[in-house]
């Protein structure tokens, strides 16, 4: 997820209708295509006038430290943390049958939260939970404590502090057209497709001596 100005839209991993049937392709091309392609589009064309922050990344640009009226950095944040979020949300699935979690990262889920199936009702009632748009995510710190955690908007957590290893996202461009209202079934199919052997991966990575 390292880029810099001029961003560029990720290509997905995998077909539009490799998802399913927990994702449609015409959702999920309109999730990639249209939402997400137009975030980049939009911040590259906010950050045009601004060749000091050309060098930047998008976890450098979401914190918002921008020497910019405040509007502008606001939209700046907004658009950065729109694309980070996607990109973690996309290149989090994968085509099913996947394995479940498995090694230190099940063993974290089964110590913090008992179980698997504990660990999916609290993720699901984080999701509900949300006033609005935004994310639930699970993270985890250098000391390889996981969290659950939810954000409005395309917030992120403190990225100097936590890593992400996975996003679930619970606006409705995400799921309305396929699911409607119906926020839990949505999200019930989606930990199908969820990649737990990158989520381990990065869990793995992130922590430190």
């Amino acid at each position: 997820m390292a880029q810099h100005y001029p961003f560029a839209p990720i290509p997905l991993p995998y077909a539009y209708d490799a998802l399913l049937p927990a994702v449609t392709p015409e959702t999920l091309y309109c999730h990639q295509r249209q939402i997400y392609a137009a975030y980049v589009d939009q911040l590259n064309a906010l950050l045009s006038a601004y060749p000091q922050y050309h060098s930047m990344d998008l976890e450098t640009l979401i914190a918002g430290d921008l020497n910019l009226p405040a509007t502008i950095a606001q939209r700046i944040s907004f658009l950065a943390g729109g694309i980070y979020c996607h990109e973690l949300h996309f290149t989090g699935m994968a085509p099913a049958p996947l394995e479940p979690p498995a090694g230190p990262l099940a063993g974290a889920i089964a110590g913090r939260y008992g179980s698997i199936d504990a660990f999916k009702e609290l993720f699901f009632q984080a999701a509900e939970s949300i006033n609005g748009t935004g994310f639930v995510w699970l993270n985890t710190d250098a000391s390889g404590d996981i969290h659950i955690m939810t954000s409005t908007s395309y917030q992120t957590p403190d990225l100097h502090v936590f890593t992400p290893l996975f996003a679930l996202d619970t606006w409705e461009h995400a799921y309305f057209c396929q699911w409607h209202a119906n926020l839990r079934g949505y999200g019930m199919r989606w930990f199908d497709v969820l990649d737990w052997t990158q989520a381990g991966r990065r869990f793995i990575m992130s922590r430190r001596p």
